[in-house]
C-alpha cells in the first residue's frame, strides 16, 4: 500500500490533504466540556473469552460482527493464545456435550469466477482426523481438509503452530455468502484446534476479505449480563435489566446505576434510548450516594410525555441532552424506568461543564525562553536500534512494559524516537520523566518535532497524542495530533487557556508548541510526558525529535555563577615542565566569569593569569581557580619530581659522578612520606 506521509490520502481518486494549523484557545469565561466521566458508556465490555453465538454476533460486537457458530456444532470460542496471552486466537473444541464437531463461520462477499488465495495458521492439540474449511452458500460448498495439506509448514517461534496456503477458484454460477471452518473433536475435550491469521484475498490483491481474521479485538466485547445490586467490573449495577453487547435493557421498574464521582456543580448529561411504546412511560435521571437515594432528580418522560427541553425523538430513537446539576457531591448516576414495552439504552454520557479561567499569559509580553530542562531530547546520545523499556535510559526516557516500545531510529539525517506497532499490543508509547524542580505557577513551554507515516487517514486511528500522565494514567494537557483542539484539559478540576501552534519544518516534519502553567493538580497527578500511538499496521510510525520543556520568563533572566571546575585532574610533573589548565562553569547560561589563578607553594609551582603552570621545584602544590571575590573555587594538586639543580651536593665535583646526598634524601622523603601531605591537598 502506498504510504500516507502526514495525512495525505487518495480517496475515490481525489487527493485529501490533512494538515496541522494554529488553534486559537477558547476565550476566558466561556464554557467547555471536560473529560467523559462515564467509562464504558457504550456498554461494550471486555471479556476473557467470547463464545460464538447461533447465528451471528450483532453489530454491537464491532469486529466480531457477522461471526457465528452452527447450532448443531460445539461453539467456537475466542480466547487468549495460551503461549502468547497478548494474542487472541479461535478455539475449536468440544464445548457442548454430545457435539463431536466444532465450527465457526463468517458472512462475507465471495465473487463468482474468481481465484482466492487462502492462508491459515493453526495448531492441533491432541488428535483429530479432520480440520477443514469451505466456501458456503445456498448450494454445494467449495471445501478442503487442510490438516495435512502439502503446503503445511512450521511457524518459527510458535510451538506446534503450522501454516497452510492454498487456492479456491469459484465457478461462474457460484453464489457463496460465507466461509466456514470445522474441527472433529473425536468426542474428547482433550482434542482441540487453535486458529489464527485467517487471510483470504483475491489473486493479485492484498485486501483480506475476512474482517477480524486475526481475531484481535474480539475480547473487547462481553455478552449481556443481568444487572444486580452489586456493581460489575465496569461499575454498573441495578435491577430488572441486563447490560452488555452495546446496550442496557430495562424492564418495568428497571434501574441502571453507574459508579461515578461528581463534585457540586453542573454537568452535561446525554443519553440515547429506544422504546417501541412511549405511552405510560416514566423516566428519570438523578445522582445518588450509598446513603442518599436521590440528588438533583430530573424527570425526562412523565406519563409518556417528553420533557421537550431535554428529549428529542426520531422514529423510535430518543436523544436526551441537558444540564444536570449536582447540588451536592455524589458517587452514583442513576436512571430509573417505568413502562410496559421495555427500554433499550444505547449510550450514556456525563461531562463536567467548566469555565475557562483567565489566561496566565500576558499577550503584551514576548516571553523569554530558558534552557531545556530535559536531557537527551534530541536522542543523539542513544545508539540507533536502542529499544526503550521501563528500565529508563539516560535522561529518564522509557516505555511502559504493556505497550509497544519506542525505538531509536535514524531518519532524515538525525536520530529520532520511532513509535510503531508490536504484535499483541494495541498501544505503543514512550515517556520521559518530568523535572522534579517544577513549581506551582511556573510558566512552561512544551515543544517537539513530529512526523507521522500512516497507512490510512489520521482520523482512523484511535489515539495519536501527547499528554502529561501520572500513576493514575489520566491525561493532563493532552495534545491531539489527529485533530488539534483547544482547551485540551482532560481532568475535571482544571482548564487551560493555551494557544497551540504547529509550524511546518519541511520534509513532512512539524514543530508543535504549547505554553502552559504548572498547577497544584499538575504536580500532584503527573510525573511524565507521554507520546501515545495506536498504529493500525506494522508500517505505521510516529516519529518524535527535539523534545524540550523550557521555562518562560517575562524578561531575560540573570544567572548567578554557582560552580567552577578545573578540566584537568591532579598531575605529576618534572621540574621545568609546563601545563595549561582550563576550567568550565555552571550554569552555562551565566556570563563567562573573570577568574584568579593561584598556587599554594610558588617554590614548587607557579601559575599565570591564564592558568599556565610551571613546575619550578620539588614538592607538592595546590593550584586553585576562583571567581573575583573568592567565594567559588576549584583546585587540583601538582606533584613535582626530578633533580633540583640548586640543591646542595648536586654538583659534579672532581669525580664527575656524585649525585649529592642531600638530593637523594629529598627524593627519598618525597617518596616515603610525601604521599600523606599530597593527599591532604587533594581536590575536594
Amino acid at each position: 500500500m502506498k504510504k500516507i506521509t502526514l495525512m495525505v490520502l487518495l480517496v475515490f481518486g481525489v487527493a485529501m490533504l490533512f494538515s496541522f494549523s494554529t488553534v486559537e484557545a477558547n476565550a476566558p469565561g466561556s464554557e467547555v466540556l471536560g473529560e467523559e466521566l462515564i467509562t464504558y458508556g457504550d456498554f461494550n465490555f471486555s471479556t476473557s473469552e467470547l463464545r460464538f453465538p447461533d447465528p451471528v454476533f450483532s453489530a454491537a460486537f464491532g469486529v466480531a460482527h457477522n461471526w457465528g457458530s452452527l447450532a448443531f456444532d460445539s461453539a467456537a470460542i475466542a480466547m487468549p493464545d495460551p503461549d502468547q496471552p497478548e494474542n487472541t486466537v479461535m478455539k475449536l473444541s468440544l464445548s457442548d456435550p454430545g457435539q463431536n464437531w466444532s465450527s465457526f463461520f463468517r458472512f462475507t462477499t465471495i465473487k463468482p469466477s474468481t481465484t482466492y488465495d487462502i492462508s491459515i495458521d493453526f495448531k492441533v492439540v491432541g488428535t483429530t482426523d479432520n480440520l477443514g474449511m469451505r466456501f458456503a452458500g445456498p448450494g454445494p460448498g467449495l471445501e478442503i481438509v487442510f490438516l495435512n495439506h502439502a503446503s503445511k509448514t512450521e511457524i518459527p517461534d510458535r510451538d506446534g503452530w503450522h501454516n497452510v496456503q492454498f487456492q479456491f477458484v469459484t465457478a461462474a454460477e457460484s453464489n457463496y455468502d460465507s466461509i466456514a471452518m470445522w474441527f472433529h473433536t473425536m468426542g474428547s475435550t482433550d482434542n482441540y484446534a487453535l486458529i489464527d491469521n485467517l487471510v483470504i484475498t483475491e489473486e493479485g490483491s492484498e485486501q483480506n476479505i475476512i474482517i477480524g481474521g486475526d481475531f484481535e479485538g474480539f475480547l473487547d466485547y462481553a455478552p449481556p449480563a443481568e444487572l444486580t445490586a452489586e456493581p460489575n467490573l465496569y461499575g454498573f449495577y441495578g435491577e430488572n435489566g441486563e447490560v452488555g453487547s452495546g446496550s442496557a435493557l430495562l424492564a418495568n421498574g428497571g434501574l441502571l446505576g453507574k459508579l461515578v464521582n461528581v463534585a457540586t456543580g453542573d454537568y452535561q448529561f446525554e443519553m440515547v434510548f429506544d422504546t417501541t411504546e412511549l405511552a405510560g412511560t416514566n423516566l428519570w435521571v438523578m445522582y445518588a450516594t450509598e446513603s442518599v437515594e436521590e440528588i438533583g432528580k430530573v424527570t425526562l418522560v412523565t406519563g409518556g410525555v417528553l420533557v421537550q427541553n431535554w428529549v428529542s425523538v426520531e422514529g423510535n430513537t430518543y436523544s436526551v441532552s441537558g444540564r444536570l446539576n449536582a447540588p451536592a457531591a455524589a458517587t452514583r448516576l442513576v436512571i430509573a424506568y417505568e413502562g410496559t414495552s421495555g427500554l433499550e439504552i444505547q449510550s450514556v454520557s456525563l461531562k463536567p461543564i467548566m469555565v475557562i479561567p483567565d489566561s496566565p499569559f500576558d499577550p503584551n509580553i514576548d516571553y523569554f525562553q530558558g534552557p531545556n530542562m530535559l536531557l537527551n531530547g534530541d536522542f543523539e546520545a542513544f545508539e540507533v536500534g536502542m529499544v526503550f523499556s521501563e528500565s529508563q535510559a539516560e535522561g529518564a526516557w522509557g516505555s511502559v512494559g504493556l505497550d509497544g516500545p519506542g525505538v531509536i531510529a535514524s531518519l532524515d539525517g538525525s536520530n529520532v524516537l520511532a513509535i510503531g506497532q508490536r504484535v499483541g499490543n494495541a498501544f505503543s508509547s514512550a515517556f520521559v520523566i518530568t523535572p522534579p524542580d517544577l513549581e506551582v505557577g511556573d510558566l512552561i513551554r512544551l515543544q517537539y518535532d513530529v512526523k507521522m507515516v500512516l497507512d490510512t487517514a489520521p482520523e482512523t486511528y484511535f489515539r495519536i497524542n501527547t499528554s502529561f500522565v501520572g500513576v493514575a494514567n489520566v491525561d493532563h494537557y493532552r495534545i491531539d495530533l489527529i485533530v488539534l483542539e483547544d482547551g485540551m484539559l482532560t481532568e475535571g478540576e482544571e482548564l487551560l487557556h493555551m494557544p497551540i501552534s504547529v509550524e511546518a519544518r519541511g520534509n513532512d516534519w512539524y514543530t508543535v508548541t504549547m505554553d502552559f502553567q504548572v498547577t497544584t493538580n499538575f504536580l500532584i497527578r503527573t510525573n511524565s510526558l507521554r507520546f501515545l500511538f495506536t498504529p493500525n499496521s506494522a508500517t505505521d510510525f510516529l516519529y518524535i525529535d527535539n523534545v524540550g520543556l523550557y521555562p518562560l520568563f517575562e524578561s531575560e533572566p540573570t544567572y548567578e555563577l554557582t560552580t567552577l571546575n578545573i578540566t584537568e585532574n591532579d598531575q605529576d610533573l618534572d621540574i621545568g615542565d609546563t601545563l595549561q589548565l582550563n576550567f568550565t562553569y555552571l550554569p552555562i547560561e551565566a556570563d563567562a566569569p573573570s577568574v584568579v589563578w593561584s598556587s599554594s607553594n610558588t617554590s614548587v609551582a607557579t601559575v599565570s593569569e591564564t592558568g599556565l603552570v610551571t613546575a619550578v621545584g620539588l614538592g607538592a602544590a595546590e593550584i586553585t581557580v576562583a571567581n573575583e571575590d573568592g567565594t567559588i573555587t576549584d583546585s587540583i594538586v601538582l606533584s613535582v619530581f626530578g633533580v633540583d639543580d640548586d640543591a646542595p651536593g648536586t654538583g659534579g665535583g672532581c669525580f664527575g659522578t656524585s649525585v649529592g646526598f642531600g638530593s637523594l634524601m629529598i627524593i627519598t622523603i618525597l617518596t616515603t612520606i610525601g604521599i600523606a601531605s599530597i593527599a591532604a591537598l587533594k581536590r575536594r
